[in-house]
């Protein structure tokens, strides 16, 4: 980024431990906080970094009723995966619009809040996979020993959320993949 916008201040940080000195007119979070815990400490720690009129925008994923969640959580927790994948399930954290609420509206009464599923046109069941593993399956897939590992594990989360997404007339697959959106106002 910086090499294509070199006159604008990048800051390379935590935004959980990052001291600002100033206030923004937007801060925005874009598929990035479900990979930070404890969101209502971090989502009014952000929201103090709003100038007056200002807005911070946020869009998650909401996945966690999903059938591939299911199946990758209940694939992750059999006998022999469970050695390298515990405690993955706590490195991502999807939560629904309801606990969002609950956390906008103690640190302001002017907000928008709603869900969006997008579906993405998938050419196969396998697809759908290649799709989660950049996403919530990663955490897991690295902690595993080899990639023999890793395609026997992806292999079964397939078999276990298959039946969840059906194969359309066209040969295509339909994956929903929920988001909830805020935009917070000051």
């Amino acid at each position: 980024a910086k090499a294509e916008l070199p006159d604008i201040e990048w800051i390379n940080g935590d935004v959980r431990t990052h001291k600002f000195a100033n206030q923004y007119d937007v801060v925005f979070s874009n598929a990035a906080l479900q990979w930070m815990p404890d969101h209502d400490e971090l989502v009014p720690q952000l929201y103090d970094l709003v100038k007056p009129e200002g807005a911070l925008s946020v869009q998650v994923p909401a996945d966690q009723d999903s059938g591939l969640r299911r199946s990758l959580l209940s694939v992750s927790s059999r006998d022999k995966w469970t050695k390298y994948t515990q405690g993955c399930e706590r490195l991502i954290n999807y939560r629904s619009a309801e606990y969002y609420y609950d956390i906008v509206t103690k640190i302001t009464n002017h907000f928008d809040l709603w869900e969006t599923v997008y579906y993405h046109i998938l050419d196969s069941h396998e697809e759908v996979i290649e799709f989660y593993k950049g996403t919530a399956m990663r955490p897991f897939l690295q902690k595993l020993p080899d990639d023999e590992s890793r395609n026997e594990f992806e292999r079964e989360v397939l078999a276990g959320c298959r039946d969840q997404y059906e194969v359309r007339k066209d040969g295509k697959v339909l994956f929903p993949f929920k988001r909830v959106f805020f935009i917070a106002y000051r």
